[in-house]
């Protein structure tokens, strides 16, 4: 009986060692070792097999806490970003890098900046929009972080709630609320527009003649003199196609580099799927509205003049205008904010694991 007993035991692990080798068998064919489940998998930088051009990882860059917003200059020397750690106690910084990762310097300020992005130019001057109450607050840092210029107005009709303000000439483009308007530099208002809805984001074009507006439904195209050429019912019209899922999701408008075409997107942090369309200055559809499989969530973006970047978690996705994704990127952690040149040539990722990422487009 003990013989037997042994015999059969002496079987099945016959047996069990069998099917773990053929269970293996296909991982030593393709020369890939098996993880235990207690060993960290860090996700590699994924890309798509299929793509004809894609984006390296030059380098990356760890701060002390999460890196919440990213902005790089037109000709990709210069990246300007903002530290945001919430909790157990908030600590906010800015940081200026060069775009082969060198600190150029680094500093906790006394204020802070709106909703609407910073931007900086080719010369390293950073312009940051900063939110006050009833005041239009610019101020001009150079490359070296100190204060070149700096711009506070009193702006009355905008004064029941914080307002913001950019400059496009030698007048600033104030928005507040679901009003944007046309000021000189005495904060006297030249034109408004008042939305049906809160302003969610807004779009100004290269050369400064049209603005791009969008509220919770409409987007609305702007000239230079405040007229409307033309306004549209995104919502409505998404919502004819996404079988009525549409009621949640944000949306966008980006004027596309060197073209005279707007990028109108949407999408949210709830869903995994978004839209996108091509619309021209007449308001008619280049592209009507696609449904891809990422979302595309407000100002969750940027766009180049042959691609658009968004994300969703700890990914990148890289689209053409036809809406074929050309490469998806993972980095450790969530994904906070995304960054191109007109070009396309660099990408950068700010993410809540305390990283800069810079891309740089190959081929």
């Amino acid at each position: 009986m003990r013989k037997k007993g042994v015999l059969l035991l002496a079987l099945l692990m016959l047996i069990i060692g069998i099917l773990i080798g053929y269970s293996l068998a296909p991982y030593k064919q393709a020369g890939i070792k098996p993880t235990s489940v207690s060993e960290e998998v860090v996700p590699k930088h994924e890309v798509s097999a299929k793509t004809e051009s894609m984006w390296k990882l030059k380098w990356e860059r760890k701060f002390d806490y999460p890196v919440d917003r990213v902005v790089i200059s037109p000709n990709g020397q210069y990246i300007f970003g903002e530290i945001f750690e919430r909790t157990p106690v908030v600590k906010y910084f800015w940081f200026f890098l060069s775009t082969n990762g060198s600190l150029l310097w680094i500093k906790e300020p006394d204020h802070w900046i709106g909703p609407f992005p910073p931007s900086v130019n080719d010369d390293g001057i950073v312009l940051l929009p900063i939110e006050s109450p009833g005041r239009v607050s610019i101020m001009w840092l150079d490359a070296e972080g100190k204060l070149a210029r700096n711009l506070s107005i009193s702006v009355e009709d905008f004064s029941s709630s914080y307002v913001q303000g950019v400059p496009s000439g030698d007048e600033i483009i104030a928005i507040s609320w679901d009003k944007i308007g046309l000021l000189d530099l005495d904060g006297k208002e030249r034109w408004h527009w008042r939305c049906l809805s809160p302003i969610r984001g807004f779009s100004i074009s290269a050369d400064g003649r049209y603005i791009a507006v969008v509220d919770d439904s409409w987007i609305y195209l702007l000239d230079r003199s405040g007229e409307l050429i033309f306004d549209k019912n995104l919502r409505e019209e998404l919502e004819k196609i996404s079988e009525n899922h549409v009621i949640e999701l944000a949306l966008s408008a980006s004027f596309i580099p060197s073209k005279d075409v707007l990028l109108v997107a949407s999408g949210s942090h709830y869903y995994d799927g978004g839209f996108f369309g091509l619309l021209d200055l007449n308001g008619s559809w280049l592209l009507k509205p696609q449904r891809i499989n990422y979302s595309v969530y407000g100002e969750d973006l940027a766009v180049s003049k042959d691609y658009f970047f968004t994300f969703l978690g700890k990914h990148v996705y890289v689209y053409d205008y036809s809406g074929r994704l050309l490469q998806t990127i993972t980095v450790r952690e969530e994904v906070n904010d995304v960054a191109s040149t007109p070009d396309g040539r660099y990408l950068v990722v700010a993410s809540e694991d305390m990283r800069v990422y810079l891309y740089e487009k190959i081929g």
